[in-house]
């Protein structure tokens, strides 16, 4: 898995495909990036907690890893160069 964008909003948007949130909600556990971990879902931005970075799945169907009204790459310090791993269930 890698970090294929980093949006303008700071999102993290990685090239984990997953059209069906309910399934990855249960397959996927954790995401590191990083010295990072990320263990939260969510299904729409505004339910995230604030600076909590998330997994959603966008409108592209990619995972992505976002933090409410503040940046998930600069808080998490990723980078398109990041290493990231998945920890399924």
């Amino acid at each position: 898995m890698c970090v294929l964008h980093i949006d303008h909003y700071g999102n993290i948007i990685t090239n984990l495909r997953s059209l069906q949130i309910e399934k990855s909600m249960k397959e996927i556990q954790t995401i590191s990036i990083g010295s990072n971990m990320v263990a939260q879902w969510v299904r729409i931005y505004d339910e995230a907690p604030e600076n909590t970075p998330c997994f959603i799945v966008g409108s592209n169907g990619l995972v992505e890893i976002s933090v409410k009204n503040n940046s998930a790459a600069h808080l998490l310090s990723a980078t398109l160069d990041s290493k990231v791993k998945v920890y399924w269930r």
